[in-house]
């Protein structure tokens, strides 16, 4: 008898601050999406370069790329990119191996291309 395991999936919403984006708007006019998309794409490469260097252990290097991230959430309002990529760098500064592992996995289910369907713009979001 074959028995099918089906492993529970997390899902968590990303929220984009709606008045940074708005402030994007009145800044870049047309070129906002032009803009998002260099934005998106250069966070898109910094998850990868994450997952990479979770798994050679290179905490010096994730510390610095989590803050490059952190900086190019916050640009456009990725507020739980934000946050997710601050836990990485206080489980860095804590030596918390446990809590780098755990908030660098949730960082890489953020920024994985699947989440995109779970984005969501919230007024007033401070997530």
């Amino acid at each position: 008898m074959t028995e099918l395991l089906t492993l529970p999936t997390r899902t968590e919403t990303v929220e984009f601050d709606h008045d940074v984006l708005s402030a994007l708007c009145d800044m870049y006019g047309s070129e906002v999406e032009t803009f998002l998309t260099e934005c998106l794409l250069q966070i898109g490469r910094r998850v990868d370069r994450v997952a990479l260097l979770l798994r050679q252990g290179d905490t010096a290097a994730l510390d610095r790329t989590c803050a490059d991230l952190d900086h190019l959430a916050d640009t456009i309002g990725m507020r739980t990119v934000c946050a997710a990529a601050r836990a990485v760098r206080a489980a860095i500064a804590d030596g918390d191996a446990t809590a780098m592992a755990a908030c660098g996995t949730r960082l890489l289910r953020l920024g994985h291309p699947s989440a995109f369907e779970c984005w969501t713009v919230r007024t007033g979001a401070s997530a």
